[in-house]
């Protein structure tokens, strides 16, 4: 069945425009800066590069089996959506918002809304957006409601662009590192925001560092660089657990285009490790702003009709966001809304696939002018996503 959806995903994207991409993507890592190079990639070829670097990364280590990880789970959960929602959408519409880079997770989200209503036994009909302004309409029971979709799963580009400095400072170090004979493990601390053009600067202060017998240096006020002896005897992810806030390692075989927040086991070879770059940069944080705006627009797009916003959040947050959205919904009481579902999905590799952690909840408007039936609203208050899940093989680990 994988190989269906699979097709199914390049039917849509078409394959013309997957060779297009991959491309441009080619020639962007040859000839931009790292932090560029991933700023610019469409989330479709993220995913790619995440699955190549599987591959690789099982070529250099000697596995028989490949980790295909989160970027394979992406592009067949899309491609799973799209068979199993064909003939409810407009293809063209839906395609030429998949290949915008700036939609694509807005339309990625709308249809795991409509998947997940499908398997929990609603009928959905998707819109024409130019005559009604809500994404779609869902019915169960006799009954239908208007169905709003907002994504506000969002990158803390501060954190964005130091990983793509960590690799980039990382891959050229390592290279001039290694073509000089020296074994050494580096810890680089960047405060607050890197700038790609620093780069230049740090690697000569790591030259001049070691050429000088010294263990530490500091570029400004932004970088702290250090020669760290005590775990050298440690495999890479045995010394990712020991030091303290630690990003991401960068090492002499790791020189892939790769997710920056993923780190791969070096090949085991007794004490002996060559030269590796440990960073240290502020943590993630996706700060959510506007949803009062957002939940506002929405009610406005849902209009007189019975009304349910899937609103998507980052995982990090989820706390913060139905917090803040249970105030705006029982200050301002918006009319048109009966339910705020509130979700957020993290994938990450575990095991032998792919672990998916879910936060799902609501918020109940009590004064909406035209409210679901109960009937309805227990079931849009229970977990509705994972649902198609169910009878999927799931492997031990």
């Amino acid at each position: 069945m994988d190989d269906h959806y699979i097709n199914k995903f390049e039917e849509v994207m078409t394959r013309e425009w997957i060779r297009d991409q991959t491309r441009q993507m080619y020639y962007r890592n040859l000839f931009k800066e790292a932090g560029a190079f991933f700023d610019i990639l469409h989330p479709i070829m993220q995913h790619y590069v995440s699955i190549w670097t599987s591959v690789r990364k099982a070529e250099a280590l000697g596995e028989s089996i490949i980790r295909m990880g989160s970027g394979n789970h992406e592009l067949m959960n899309l491609g799973r959506n799209l068979l199993e929602l064909d003939g409810l959408y407009d293809l063209k519409l839906y395609r030429s918002r998949l290949q915008e880079k700036q939609l694509y997770n807005d339309a990625c989200w709308e249809l795991e809304v409509a998947q997940a209503l499908k398997y929990n036994g609603f009928q959905v009909q998707f819109n024409d957006e130019s005559k009604i302004r809500y994404d779609f309409t869902a019915e169960c029971l006799g009954t239908t409601f208007a169905v709003e979709c907002k994504n506000k799963q969002i990158q803390d580009k501060t954190f964005v662009a130091n990983s793509a400095f960590a690799y980039l400072l990382g891959s050229r170090t390592i290279d001039k590192l290694t073509k000089h004979g020296y074994a050494v493990d580096l810890k680089v601390t960047v405060k607050e925001t890197a700038v790609f053009e620093d780069y230049k600067r740090v690697m000569l202060a790591i030259n001049n560092m070691l050429r000088e017998g010294n263990s530490q240096t500091r570029v400004g006020h932004q970088y702290t660089i250090e020669v760290i002896k005590d775990f050298r005897h440690l495999p890479t992810p045995k010394a990712l657990e020991a030091i303290p806030n630690i990003h991401c390692c960068i090492t002499g075989e790791e020189r892939l285009k790769s997710e920056l927040n993923k780190v791969y086991t070096e090949r085991e070879r007794g004490t002996s490790f060559q030269n590796r770059m440990f960073f240290s940069i502020p943590e993630e944080r996706a700060e959510v702003k506007n949803l009062q705006d957002l939940i506002k627009k929405a009610n406005r797009q849902v209009g007189e009709n019975p009304g349910c916003l899937f609103l998507q959040v980052p995982y990090s947050d989820f706390s913060m966001c139905k917090e803040e959205i249970s105030k705006f919904v029982y200050r301002n009481g918006y009319s048109n809304i009966h339910l705020v579902k509130i979700v957020a999905l993290k994938s990450s590799n575990h095991g032998m696939g792919v672990k998916i952690d879910r936060l799902e909840d609501f918020v109940i408007n009590s004064k909406a002018r035209n409210p679901i039936p109960s009937i309805l609203l227990e079931r849009l208050t229970d977990h509705l996503f994972f649902s198609k899940f169910v009878n999927d093989i799931i492997w031990p680990t």
